[in-house]
C-alpha cells in the first residue's frame, strides 16, 4: 500500500475556513507543507494546530511561485489547497495541473473574482453557495468540483447568508 496523501496549504487570507477544517484529525495529520505569501491571521490560527508555516513573501509573484513549487516537490505534496489571493503563474498550474483546489464562496461561474459573496447577494441573486474547482489557466474558470447552493433570505442580515456560506465551505473542504 502507498503512503498516505500529502496535502499542502496556501494562505494569504485570515484561514477561518481552515482554522475550523483542521479540527478533523483526518485533514490535519495529511498537513505536509503550510505556505503564506504574506503575513496573515491565518497564520496564528493554523501555528494553534502545531503546523509549521513557512511565510514566503516575494514582490514577484512568479519568484514566489517558483519558491513554492520547489517546496512543493521537496514535500512531495499531492494535492494543494488554495486560499491565496493571488492567482499562480503558468508554470506552477501546469506541474501541478488537475491538483489545486480553489474553494470559492460563490457559485461559478456566475460570480466570479475577489468579491463573489458580495456580487452574488448585490445582484438580484436568489441564490449564493460555494465553489469547489480545479485551478486552471484562467482565475475562476477551472473544472468544477463540487458546489453547494443556498438562497438569499433577504428578510435576514445578509450576514446570516454569510455564515451558511461558510459552513458550507468548510463542509465542501472535507468532503
Amino acid at each position: 500500500m502507498g503512503r498516505p496523501l500529502r496535502i499542502g496549504l496556501v494562505l494569504s487570507t485570515a484561514g477561518s475556513v481552515l482554522n475550523e477544517t483542521l479540527r478533523d484529525p483526518f485533514l490535519r495529520e495529511r498537513v505536509a507543507l503550510v505556505v503564506a505569501d504574506r503575513p496573515c491571521e491565518g497564520i496564528t490560527k493554523l501555528e494553534a494546530y502545531g503546523l509549521e508555516v513557512e511565510l514566503i513573501e516575494r514582490p514577484d509573484r512568479s519568484e514566489f511561485c517558483d519558491v513554492l513549487l520547489d517546496r512543493l516537490r521537496e514535500r512531495e505534496i499531492d494535492y494543494v489547497l488554495s486560499y491565496s489571493v493571488e492567482f499562480y503563474s503558468e508554470r506552477l498550474r501546469s506541474a501541478y495541473e488537475d491538483r489545486i483546489l480553489n474553494f470559492h464562496p460563490s457559485l461559478l461561474p456566475a460570480f466570479k473574482g475577489m468579491d463573489g459573496f458580495g456580487d452574488a447577494v448585490s445582484y438580484p441573486a436568489r441564490f449564493t453557495g460555494n465553489t469547489v474547482e480545479l485551478i486552471a489557466e484562467v482565475m475562476d474558470e477551472g473544472k468544477i468540483v463540487m458546489q453547494t447552493v443556498c438562497p438569499i433570505d433577504r428578510s435576514r442580515p445578509i450576514s446570516v447568508t454569510r455564515h451558511r456560506v461558510f459552513e458550507q465551505q468548510c463542509k465542501a473542504l472535507l468532503q
